[in-house]
């Protein structure tokens, strides 16, 4: 037999709502992704269930079809409908190739079935609604096909293009514990590869982690515990929700609501719909039976808001069991009133109704009767007095409190005998008597209201008795309706009254009246005056800087006068008077101004939702999370079944941190002055450090609330660059027992950011420099350059934030750290020929000076050669002179010292001349020594002429002249 579908209207209300929010949605608002090209096609509306929305950037369409998805939707929370059930039973059933088997008729346990190639497997619901199978095997182009119930698969594997099939209309339920394979080109209850089927009779629920192949067609809805990744070339039909969701390249999923109306049986998840908590009714007091009375609902939550999603049923019935219903033009559910004149009627309210409805109730029974409205459990009842004559105002609007309304009309008719329809009964000016009933608050104290500027009295809740004059022009009997504009200087529910006593043929009064009463109607705040009450709070003067006062810490509380106000054209309302009769709750919701969200800026949680004023006031306490410049606005939300005015405070603020976070570092990698190593106190020629970076230290770190909230805020133009106070440190012990000393040089870094963790990251600048100090400390072997950097204080200068963690050691790590000097060797030799002297680049290896055979660095000048003093002028008579010899070196007059050696060429002196030079060498300050016990000065360097080197093995040598 051929399944039908039901193609009335869907049964209301729809299910799972709050779980499904959106075509796609992500669990604990995490994170959807949006692969190359990648859509949701026809949901509600761009914004979904997620912290953040990954978008491929060469993609040419926009996630959402005709906008890009953005985040912002409810947080959809985690749901479960049990742990999984796992029967672990010994039943295996096997499809052959090209076979087909049915199973579910003798036991609804299996271990194993295994359904091969090409092959199909039925599974009946004849006997069990509910199966359990330890693993589903689907092979190639094999089916298995679905009847009505519920399966726990604890492994499903499928093949490429198997098919899985929903037959009967389902609903079909497969709570599946893993995956352990999926094949591309597989479909599930569709009729074909990128086809759409019938959304509302599976759901699929995964335990654990799902990744889907290539080409993959679904029609249904999904729940992923954990991710879901959709892979590419993807058609999906429906609803699906998971933690992380990858929307691969080039997939579409498609929302259909029709997904919720096969979800009725579903209780696990969240419905998405505020239980009905109140019925506001607002009709006539008074009625003609030849006009219907206009009823207006609305349907509330717990908050006393309009439910603006709420489908249900409305029943509808009168006391007397009299009257006809009839709904508006504007309503977009279906009224059923079944039999003619019973009073009884039911109204499908659906979600596009916003929650509210105009009905009609027409009566040709002169009575009073009560209309009952009833949804879910809850019912509210209104009286309407049905006359043959009487008073009819036009339909009320909510009204603003010290604003003229628009144009009202009130004409008196009675109902016509014979045809009954309406007939004029006054026409022309006349004098009208008309009050205010006060329906919320049932007295209107010192309020006042006026028609066309004639005040008019005011009464209790139910008994209207003071009445004042107003004239009215009814005109003539082709239109019999008088227009006037009423004006009330608070809020509340009201109700106009009108009345006038019918006239005798000789003008006296007959004794007789007639009378009407307009719809209750709702007069609001024109809106709400906003300030904080402590000194120094509003951000106006000079900008929306880091030069506006600084008014709160952020996150910190302040306090908050609001008070509702009459209508002010300019907007200005704390500057009129309070409409005292307003109480009640009023929504808080807040908005950044500075930084803009354009700019990056973050609105920040605001700790305050919402407020009761009374006798139109309230105090309270906020703070806002974050740091910036702010405007509350209060209003949105229902009052007395009336809409509040939303209007904004002036600019609140300037919210600034309390202090900054070193969060994490990434330690400096040093540079060597000499390839591998770098003297102990060495400089560069402009005197700075000859140590530097070949990779620069940096550290990240946030900016704080006062409850140490990381804030996401500190951007321009309210940042301003914090100053970093650094010093360079090292853990090396010197010969006397304390660390050696480092001298540095730092320079302003870089500071970029914020990242995607609101983490700042400072980098320190590449021309920073470092030398160890040369003193008698650091007179030691050589070791690793351990310098560290010791961030001393993060500071900026307008709010006096400082660093709250530190001092911050960043570590480092470079080449070795030589004490160095350069020693010039004594040299003697002949008059008569050159005398070569070694000249030595030494470091301290902890116990005595050895050569640095590393040096290939350091340059020398022989004009570095001071002043040379001749300590033995040798022979009197032809004495040696300073100018006798002069030095060379063979590599030219500059040049390197190699393998830490030079050799430096005396000449023979002039005219045979002998004896003793001494002379000094100036040299760098990392380079001298204290040869004498003096302190660090030049080396000096002996050169002899007219000495000999006697034979090694000759004890004595005398050499005698005769």
């Amino acid at each position: 037999m051929t399944a039908t579908r039901d193609c009335t209207a869907p049964t209301l209300p729809r299910a799972c709502l709050g779980t499904f929010p959106n075509a796609v949605n992500s669990i604990k608002n995490r994170v959807i992704s949006f692969g190359g090209n990648a859509q949701i096609i026809d949901n509600p509306d761009n914004t979904l269930s997620a912290r953040t929305i990954n978008k491929t950037s060469w993609s040419s369409l926009l996630t959402c079809d005709t906008l890009d998805c953005v985040a912002g939707d409810d947080e959809v929370k985690d749901v479960k409908p049990s742990n999984f059930v796992n029967k672990n039973v010994s039943n295996d059933e096997t499809v052959p190739f090209a076979g087909s088997l049915t199973i579910g008729t003798a036991t609804d346990e299996y271990d194993v079935v295994t359904v091969n190639s090409t092959g199909t497997l039925n599974i009946s619901h004849s006997i069990y609604n509910e199966f359990f199978i330890d693993k589903l095997d689907v092979g190639y182009q094999s089916i298995v096909n679905f009847e009505q119930g519920t399966y726990w698969i604890d492994e499903l594997n499928l093949s490429s293009e198997s098919i899985l099939t929903v037959v009967g209309g389902g609903p079909v339920r497969l709570y599946v514990k893993n995956v352990i394979g999926w094949s591309s080109g597989v479909i599930i209850n569709s009729p074909g590869a990128g086809l759409q089927g019938n959304t509302d009779e599976l759901l699929m629920y995964f335990y654990n982690d799902v990744t889907m192949a290539n080409q993959t067609t679904f029609s249904g809805s999904i729940f992923v515990t954990k991710d879901i990744n959709l892979n590419q070339s993807g058609h999906f039909y429906g609803l699906i929700t998971g933690e992380n969701v990858t929307v691969g390249l080039s997939s579409q999923v498609t929302y259909d609501v029709n997904a919720y109306y096969g979800m009725s049986d579903i209780t696990w998840c969240e419905s998405g719909f505020e239980d009905v908590d109140d019925i506001v009714v607002s009709a006539p007091s008074n009625a003609v039976n030849c006009l219907p009375a206009e009823i207006s609902i609305q349907v509330l939550d717990k908050n006393g808001d309009v439910i603006p999603d709420f489908e249900g049923v409305i029943t509808l019935s009168t006391s007397s069991g009299h009257g006809d219903w009839s709904v508006a033009a504007a309503a977009n559910g279906v009224l059923s009133n079944d039999m003619a004149d019973d009073g009884l009627a039911t109204y499908g309210m659906l979600e596009a109704d916003l929650g509210v409805a105009t009905l009609y109730l027409s009566n040709t029974h002169p009575e009073s009767t009560t209309v009952s409205i009833k949804a879910q459990d809850i019912t509210q009842t209104a009286i309407i007095n049905f006359q043959a004559a009487g008073f009819i105002f036009s339909s009320i609007p909510t009204q603003i409190s010290g604003k003229q309304s628009t144009a009202i009309t009130l004409q008196a008719v009675e109902t016509d005998l014979v045809t009954g329809a309406c007939a004029p009964l006054l026409v022309n000016t006349q004098t009208v008597e008309m009050a205010v009933e006060c329906l919320s608050p049932n007295n209107c104290g010192s309020a006042s209201a006026s028609i066309d500027g004639t005040n008019i009295s005011s009464n209790i809740l139910g008994s209207v008795s003071s009445y004042d004059n107003v004239v009215l022009n009814f005109g003539s009997s082709s239109d019999s309706d008088a227009s006037f504009n009423l004006n009330y200087d608070n809020a509340g529910a009201l109700r106009l009254w009108a009345q006038f006593e019918l006239l005798l043929d000789n003008g006296n009064g007959s004794g007789n009246y007639i009378s009407g009463s307009s719809n209750g109607f709702v007069v609001v705040p024109g809106g709400f005056c906003i300030e904080p009450s402590e000194a120094n709070w509003p951000c106006t003067i000079p900008s929306l800087t880091a030069n506006c006062s600084a008014f709160k810490q952020a996150g910190d509380n302040f306090n908050v006068n609001i008070s509702a106000k009459v209508y002010e054209a300019s907007n200005d309302y704390c500057s009129v008077a309070s409409t005292t009769n307003f109480t009640g709750d009023v929504d808080l919701t807040h908005s950044l101004v500075s930084p803009t969200t354009a700019s990056g800026g973050d609105a920040g949680v605001l700790s305050v939702n919402n407020v009761t004023l009374s006798a139109g006031a309230a105090s309270f306490t906020a703070n806002i999370s974050d740091m910036g410049v702010y405007t509350l606005s209060a209003g949105g939300n229902s009052y007395l079944g009336a809409t509040l005015f939303v209007n904004a405070s002036v600019n609140i603020g300037r919210f600034y941190p309390k202090d900054f976070a070193i969060q994490s570092s990434s330690p400096a990698t040093y540079s060597d002055a000499n390839g591998s190593f770098t003297y102990t106190g060495q400089l560069e020629s402009n005197t700075d450090g000859s140590i530097g970076y070949t990779l620069e230290p940096s550290f990240n770190f946030v900016v704080r609330g006062i409850s140490n909230q990381t804030l996401k805020n500190y951007l321009a133009p309210l940042a301003t660059t914090p100053t970093v106070t650094a010093a360079a440190l090292s853990s090396q012990l010197g010969n006397e027992g304390s660390a050696l000393n480092v001298s540095a040089g730092f320079s302003a870094g870089m500071l970029t950011g914020p990242d995607a963790s609101f983490e700042f990251t400072y980098t320190f600048n590449n021309s920073d420099h470092f030398s160890f100090t040369r003193d008698t400390n650091s007179l030691i072997a050589p070791f690793n350059n351990d310098v560290s950097i010791q961030v001393a204080a993060l500071t900026e200068p307008t709010d006096g934030v400082a660093l709250a963690n530190g001092p911050v050691l960043i570590s480092g790590s470079g080449g070795w750290i030589y004490y160095g000097r350069l020693n010039i060797q004594n040299a003697y030799g002949p008059e008569t020929a050159s005398i070569s002297q070694r000249w030595q680049m030494q470091y301290f290896d902890g116990t005595s000076f050895i050569l640095n055979a590393f040096d290939n660095t350091t340059s020398y000048n022989i004009t570095d050669i001071g002043v040379i003093s001749v300590t033995d002028t040798g022979d009197t008579a032809a004495p040696l002179l300073s100018t006798d010899s002069t030095a060379s070196v063979a590599a030219g007059a500059t040049g390197f010292f190699s393998a830490g050696l030079i050799n430096v060429l005396w000449s023979a002196t002039n005219n045979g001349h002998f004896g003793n030079y001494l002379f000094p060498v100036t040299t760098e300050s990392w380079f001298q020594y204290d040869w004498g016990g003096l302190g660090n000065v030049d080396p000096q360097g002996n050169v002899t002429f007219g000495q000999y080197r006697g034979h090694d093995r000759v004890i004595y040598w005398k050499e005698i002249n005769y």
